[in-house]
């Protein structure tokens, strides 16, 4: 019976979700420029990231951007299909991917996965504002997901699956390169190495195979899409409202952007702290730390370099893992705090005033904008601290036997 009604409840919410991207101007957009369009360009002879004689093919298109050339590799099949079938099969299976995250969240919870355990779990998800705005825009943040969780909690026992995560997350390097730095700070450098020259030598397959532009080779033409994406990012800033990361947060807290300089510096600085965080965690392989260790490691991914709300999806595993209280032993002393973080993670998930329609429907402007924008922000920063102030509480030092392993067994955890 729990079964069939979880089972209808994912259906209902799928069939919206569909209709809803079926009917709207924008729905599967960035599926359409971000994957079939470069995935069909490349099949074709042409050079993606060389965005003149891109955009002259694909009119309707948005420049490339800087993804690693091995998301050419994954998505050539997708290239091979009509734009309309190939959306409707990236939509099928970003459902079913999307329940493959909920099972995998129960199972480092210790929660038994049954079918209307993962089904409930994966209606939340697509109920969620990431998830929404992941399966209606066709957006490739679900296996980013999910290759970032076998990166860091499958390491120790699966290195190969866990190096594998690590090179599908470099298809967004704003993805790949901090899970490297974190899957490297927690003990397993080898893994993230390896993680690293998969992904660099099935990039340089890719570029060595495409077509040069006009002035520039294939690794040239990579670049200098790197530096316009940079240009368009900080141009979007003054108008986007969905942007959860800190040197946005510090646009709209200061009403104008933030040098580069500054930018990078601050995510520089988070990412050093929560890498020190990490660090010290895996050193003292305490029960209860493979959560703070996760929790750290993905809310700084997200802090520290630009990204979306819909990315804020890495944040299930975190937020399932604090709602089950699986490290009990760091949150017995300060059951708040432990509640504290729910709620500002949770913030982004539930926050649907926060977009275009509903801040023109209110006529939000001013000051008043840009704290809204800035909200999403704000809290995951301020969960963030609270994660690291829990990891480095001298307090937290419980015996072994007062928590259980991260997961139901020994080849799901960090450490």
């Amino acid at each position: 019976m729990w079964n069939l009604a979880a089972g209808a409840a994912f259906a209902a919410v799928l069939a919206v979700l569909a209709l809803y991207a079926s009917s709207a101007s924008w729905g599967s957009i960035d599926f359409k420029n971000t994957a079939h369009y470069p995935a069909h360009a490349l099949l074709h002879g042409l050079n993606p990231y060389d965005a003149a004689t891109y955009l002259e093919a694909y009119p309707d298109a948005t420049p490339f951007p800087p993804f690693a050339p091995l998301t050419l590799a994954l998505y050539a099949p997708f290239g091979l299909l009509p734009l309309p079938v190939a959306t409707a099969v990236w939509f099928v299976v970003t459902a079913l991917l999307t329940i493959g995250l909920a099972w995998f969240v129960l199972r480092c919870a210790g929660v038994e996965p049954r079918w209307y355990a993962v089904l409930g779990i994966a209606t939340a998800v697509l109920m969620s504002r990431p998830g929404e705005m992941s399966i209606t825009l066709g957006q490739q943040t679900t296996p980013l997901v999910l290759g970032s969780y076998a990166a860091l909690v499958l390491a120790p026992r699966r290195p190969v699956l866990a190096a594998l995560g690590v090179a599908l997350a470099t298809c967004k390097p704003q993805f790949g390169v901090p899970l490297a730095v974190f899957v490297a700070a927690a003990g397993y450098w080898r893994v993230a190495l390896a993680g690293l020259v998969a992904s660099g030598v099935a990039s340089l397959a890719v570029l060595v195979v495409m077509p040069t532009a006009a002035g520039h080779g294939p690794i040239g033409t990579f670049v200098s899409a790197f530096t316009a994406s940079r240009v368009r990012i900080k141009d979007a800033a003054t108008v986007w409202w969905s942007q959860i990361d800190v040197p946005y947060l510090l646009h709209q807290l200061l009403g104008e952007p933030p040098s580069p300089v500054v930018s990078m510096l601050v995510g520089l600085a988070l990412l050093l702290v929560g890498v020190a965080v990490v660090y010290r965690l895996a050193a003292r392989r305490r029960i209860g730390d493979e959560e703070l260790q996760i929790g750290v490691s993905f809310l700084t991914m997200l802090l520290c370099v630009y990204h979306q709300v819909y990315d804020a999806l890495l944040l299930a595993l975190p937020l399932t893992l604090a709602v089950a209280g699986r490290a009990a032993a760091h949150w017995r002393a300060h059951p708040w705090t432990r509640l504290a973080i729910i709620a500002c993670i949770a913030v982004p998930a539930v926050n649907y005033f926060v977009t275009w329609s509903m801040l023109e429907r209110f006529g939000i402007t001013g000051v008043w904008w840009r704290m809204a924008t800035a909200l999403n922000a704000m809290m995951l920063l301020a969960a963030w601290c609270l994660y690291v102030a829990t990891a480095l509480r001298r307090d937290a030092a419980i015996p072994t036997s007062a928590a259980p392993r991260l997961g139901r067994d020994a080849a799901i955890e960090i450490r």
